[in-house]
């Protein structure tokens, strides 16, 4: 089992002790043997008080020199790590499972400016109550989700921490995928509409039967909440219905 590793101050107090209490025992007697008159003797006390003031004194400034240099290299690695989630361009939140905003980046806070008073009641942020709930419930530790927030599509990725008991959130806008996804979907939905129009066209007899199979086709394949087939009578001017489907 690995020893604990004991606490700077201890340290220091503990080496200061030691390093005092070895000259206090060795110092004068090494000096009664090398020194025997009383006045040189004397003399060389003042100087070994003032020895062992600046020994000690240097002991002490090498300690916590050593200890400054590693305390400073930690604060600048905890910046540099923090300037991550604060220059990311992508919205980044912590918050709490009653709702409680702990930790908006910039982003978050530039499209999202009431979200810290809104809470869980903000679309952004909408059922992650549950969600917490389910991370605590079910031990899983990440999930992934989409979510709209006006016109903007986001996907958010989940994590739980359980130390703290906080979601992190993090985000990144898909709206242009969505949009290119719809377009995609629309698209297979028209191609399909044209070739069952065509092949009704080599299947019906009628232009009336064709019309109708023509709406028929654009709503079940297409999609169209409404389709209509009018013609122009020449003598009224008017356009007159002749086929319909959708909106029932």
């Amino acid at each position: 089992m690995k020893r604990p590793k004991l606490e700077l101050p201890l340290r220091i107090v503990l080496l200061y002790l030691l390093f005092g209490g070895l000259w206090i025992l060795l110092s004068d007697r090494i000096l009664f043997l090398l020194v025997p008159q009383d006045a040189i003797v004397t003399a060389y006390q003042t100087l070994k008080g003032w020895f062992f003031i600046l020994m000690s004194g240097s002991l002490l400034y090498m300690l916590l020199h050593a200890q400054h240099t590693r305390d400073r290299a930690t604060r600048e690695r905890a910046a540099w790590l923090a300037s991550f989630p604060e220059q990311n361009p992508n919205p980044i939140v912590e918050i709490d499972s009653a709702g409680a905003v702990f930790y908006m980046n910039p982003a978050a806070q530039n499209k999202f400016p009431d979200l810290r008073s809104l809470g869980f009641k903000h679309t952004w942020l909408g059922c992650l109550e549950d969600v917490v709930t389910r991370f605590q419930q079910e031990g899983i530790s990440d999930l992934h989700r989409e979510v709209q927030v006006d016109e903007r599509w986001y996907s958010q990725s989940l994590y739980y921490v359980v130390e703290t008991g906080r979601l992190r959130v993090y985000a990144t806008d898909i709206t242009e995928r969505k949009q290119a996804e719809r377009q995609t979907v629309r698209v297979k939905r028209l191609y399909a509409t044209l070739s069952q129009v065509n092949q009704a066209i080599v299947r019906v007899k009628s232009q009336a039967e064709l019309y109708q199979a023509i709406c028929d086709v654009s709503v079940q394949y297409g999609e169209f909440s409404l389709a209509w087939i009018g013609l122009l009578e020449e003598a009224t001017g008017e356009v007159k219905p002749v086929a319909a489907n959708g909106l029932d």
